[in-house]
This record gives structure tokens, sequence and C-alpha cells, in this order.
């Protein structure tokens, strides 16, 4: 789980494809990427601050 501002991400692995990772927000929305594009984007927030 990682929080920016007042939103916070979590991070889940697919249960059927080990390639997908859920990032889900604090307003419920849940969405599917892959593996690369998530750790992508879980670094850039770490990069941001």
């Amino acid at each position: 789980m990682l929080s920016k501002a007042d939103i916070f991400y979590t991070f889940t692995w697919s249960r059927i494809d080990d390639n997908y990772i859920y990032i889900q927000t604090n307003d419920r929305k849940r969405k599917a990427y892959k593996e690369y594009e998530a750790r992508f984007s879980c670094q850039s927030f770490f990069d941001e601050g």
C-alpha cells in the first residue's frame, strides 16, 4: 500500500494470471496492469516522493 496526498494505492497480484497486478485507489476503482507497467508506476511514486 502506498499513499500520495489523500489517495491510497493498493497493489495485489492477479490470482488468474501472474503477469498482471491490480492497482486499486481509495475510491474503489481497480484496474489491471501488466507487471512491468505496475513496476514503472510504483517506481514513479517513489521518484516523486
